[in-house]
């Protein structure tokens, strides 16, 4: 009776089961049943969101379009009604300002034309706007150096940009060999900012390329007094210019420690710039760039990571490699160059890999050939000793 008892029990539990678990499949059905609902419901949302999106950003730019036509239109009324003015073409030029920068230039030139002597002061923004957009423009350089000299004159040197602007004003002096403009200028200045590093920079430089060796290193040990004496490092133009001028006077070895001692004080940036100088120069080998690279990893471990992501870095010491007639390290270094930017380095550098690669098959060939050429020698020395 007992066992009949459990026997019963036992059926009526699995009776029981199955109905939880059909319960809980009608359950799992009802709710994969739903599932399609929630889809679309959450599909009709994200269209009404991304529709009313692009809805609002269309209604925005026509905004944009309306406001800019409309200015443009009362611009352009008002030019007609009171004639051309310098305040309505600054004011037509800013509204092409992020439209069309041609059109901006031409309207802020017309602005300029209309400017009085007595108020370039006055205006000098209008003339800071059109020498930075000259450089885009395909501007003579005669017309930029007019707009340098103009800002020259109406800027106070307490101005930041004041030193720029000589810079760039004695930049365009030098690169047309007129050093004595250079001169009248920077001259002036020193003797006001003698301990203007930028003026001092300046004259060094206008000295050395006019080929006075000698007092652009006078102006070049000032440099360096000034910057121990204020515990300041040199600046990267500074550097530059000391190998330039000072390997004229010392050893190379000598040159090339001291720069390597001066290149401690670098910014990152600096550091990037001095290691593309260098290997520009001609009478810096693979193996001095290599030793000076080491050198200042003592102490800036970083410049490796700085140098490996310079492309341009690797085309030039592949270039030093494929003078030394070591083709297989020159590959390895124009491979890391291949991605440069600029289309016409990339050429060269698929051109220098071209070359190498053809060397390699003509040096295959020709070993097949002094193979194949013993060959038949040994044959015929074979057939002569039987």
């Amino acid at each position: 009776m007992k066992k009949k008892k459990k026997q019963k029990k036992t059926k009526q539990n699995q009776i029981n089961e199955q109905n939880e678990t059909n319960g809980s499949v009608s359950i799992s059905s009802k709710q994969t049943k739903s599932n399609p609902l929630k889809t679309v419901i959450v599909s009709i949302v994200l269209l009404v969101f991304i529709s009313s999106s692009i809805l609002f950003f269309l209604i925005n730019e026509n905004q944009e379009d309306r406001i800019f036509n409309q200015t443009k239109k009362y611009l352009l009324d008002k030019l007609k009604k009171e004639g051309p003015s310098v305040e309505v073409y600054k004011a037509l030029s800013e509204i092409y300002r992020n439209k069309n920068s041609s059109l901006q230039y031409a309207y802020l030139k017309q602005a300029f034309n209309l400017i009085k002597p007595q108020e370039i002061a006055k205006h000098r923004d209008i003339i800071k706007m059109l020498l930075d957009l000259s450089y885009t423009q395909n501007e003579s350089e005669e017309q930029i150096l007019k707009y340098l000299i103009l800002l020259y004159s109406s800027t106070k040197p307490s101005n930041p940009e004041f030193f720029e602007i000589v810079s760039s004003l004695v930049e365009i002096y030098n690169t047309n060999q007129k050093f004595d403009q250079s001169f009248k200028i920077l001259s002036n200045l020193k003797t006001i900012y003698s301990q203007n590093m930028q003026i001092k920079y300046l004259l060094c430089n206008t000295y050395y390329l006019q080929g006075n060796l000698g007092k652009a290193r006078k102006e070049l040990q000032e440099m360096i007094d000034y910057r121990k004496k204020n515990k300041q490092p040199l600046s990267f133009n500074e550097l530059s210019m000391y190998y330039l001028i000072s390997k004229n006077y010392q050893d190379h070895q000598t040159v090339i420690q001291e720069v390597v001692r001066f290149a401690w004080g670098l910014s990152s940036n600096e550091l990037a710039k001095l290691m593309m100088f260098l290997v520009d120069r001609t009478d810096i080998t693979f193996q001095d760039y290599k030793l000076i690279l080491a050198k200042i990893g003592l102490y800036r471990p970083e410049i490796h990571m700085i140098v490996d992501k310079i492309p341009y870095i690797h085309l030039e010491l592949g270039k030093k490699l494929w003078i030394l007639s070591n083709y297989t390290l020159a590959e390895l270094y124009f491979s890391k160059a291949i991605n440069l930017t600029n289309p016409e380095l990339r050429k060269i550098v698929q051109d220098y890999i071209y070359q190498i690669k053809s060397k390699y098959n003509d040096t295959k060939q020709s070993d097949i050939k002094s193979l194949e050429t013993k060959i038949l020698n040994t044959k015929d020395i074979l057939q002569d000793v039987k």
